[in-house]
């Protein structure tokens, strides 16, 4: 069990770290809905991106690791994360 949570954790840092190297700012009319997440996922990106729980991860960060998981979130988190959704 232990390992697993391991590779899970080298898995979440592996994919920030990729998409940190690609990701490119979000469009001015999304950032409002991005920040959403903050507030609304704190409990959600502690439970499923325990690798960005542990720094200060950015709303895009967030996004970006949630929305893999959009039907075990809140509603709330859910909600926000599909706001922020590229359209």
């Amino acid at each position: 069990m232990a390992a697993t949570v391991l590779i899970r954790l080298l898995a979440a840092a592996g994919c920030v770290l990729a998409v940190q190297a690609h990701a490119q700012p979000a469009p001015a009319s999304n950032q409002g809905a991005l920040r959403r997440i903050s507030g609304a996922c704190q409990a959600e990106t502690a439970r499923y991106c325990p690798a960005l729980a542990q720094s200060a991860p950015s709303p895009r960060e967030q996004y970006i690791c949630l929305k893999s998981y959009k039907s075990s979130l809140s509603f709330n988190c859910r909600g926000a994360v599909n706001g922020a959704a590229p359209h």
